[in-house]
């Protein structure tokens, strides 16, 4: 199944009345941690609610990890860096040394700045097939697969996986 793009408008931000346009992939959903959790199950023969406490686990312990001032890096995936943001109802810190400090009670962390690694990019082109999508039909429809491995048929949701071990339910 291909994976859908449409071709979105830059605004002219400098007037020149050029008209640029750039690709931008039509997503159909959002994978759950419960869905990547039953995805990972059938590849590795862990028990997806084994899976998907090592997912909640990894999560704090990211959280733990930036809050101490560390990056999380996590091999094949990214980085993941901790980003400061003022309050909303504080004023920035001028530049001239005599201003007014930010204390640490008006700073906080608001983000997450996620980079992700070569490897990851790479194999998800390398899965995807990308189609333009048909100019009748800019927003496709969620597409709820059923996929089926060995016996047993699961339904990811809006999800579907593609891989050897998997194959579409005729």
């Amino acid at each position: 199944m291909p994976t859908h793009y449409v071709m979105k408008e830059m605004p002219d931000l400098q007037g020149k009345g050029e008209r640029v346009t750039y690709p931008q992939m039509v997503l159909l959903g959002q994978s759950s941690t419960r869905e990547l959790a039953e995805y990972i199950s059938l590849r590795s023969g862990f028990s997806p609610g084994m899976v998907e406490g090592i997912i909640c686990e990894l999560a704090e312990a990211m959280a733990h990890t930036m809050a101490r001032g560390f990056s999380a890096k996590i091999d094949g995936i990214g980085t993941f860096t901790p980003g400061l943001v003022i309050g909303a109802d504080k004023e920035r810190e001028e530049a001239d040394g005599d201003a007014t400090h930010r204390n640490a009670q008006s700073i906080f962390v608001g983000k997450i700045n996620f980079q992700a690694e070569k490897e990851l990019v790479y194999k998800t082109n390398r899965h995807c097939t990308l189609r333009r999508a048909p100019e009748a039909c800019p927003l496709l429809a969620r597409i709820y697969c059923r996929t089926t491995v060995g016996d047993s048929t699961k339904t990811f949701g809006s999800t579907s996986f593609f891989s050897p071990s998997v194959r579409i339910a005729n």
